[in-house]
């Protein structure tokens, strides 16, 4: 049975919108996992590089709450946790990211 120039070009169409559909997810999907990785390695790198603090080494400013972020001890520990925060979200993504991709093939199937 013999398709219609119409329908061929249709067909065409979908598997080209197919295609692109693809590559974006793979695109998405490989820049949430590459973010992620390289959450894991900033925060890797920042505990190492950590500096060594002593129970003797109070801050000396004054009685504020937020003199306590001025004592760059503890900057780290700050960096750490906007890291790990960065890393939720990263990963988070990646998964939604794969259940997209996993939907989309068994709606194919």
């Amino acid at each position: 049975m013999m398709r219609s120039t119409e329908d061929q070009l249709l067909e065409i169409m979908k598997r080209a919108d197919h295609i692109k559909e693809k590559k974006a997810d793979q695109k998405a999907l490989l820049s949430y996992a590459l973010s992620a990785c390289a959450c894991i390695l900033l925060m890797v790198v920042t505990v190492l590089n950590l500096p060594r603090t002593s129970s003797s080494a109070a801050p000396q400013t004054g009685g504020h709450y937020g003199s306590l972020l001025l004592d760059t001890s503890y900057m780290g520990y700050i960096v750490i946790g906007v890291l790990a925060f960065l890393l939720g979200i990263s990963v988070t993504l990646l998964c939604l990211q794969l259940r997209k991709i996993r939907k989309k093939e068994s709606e194919r199937t």
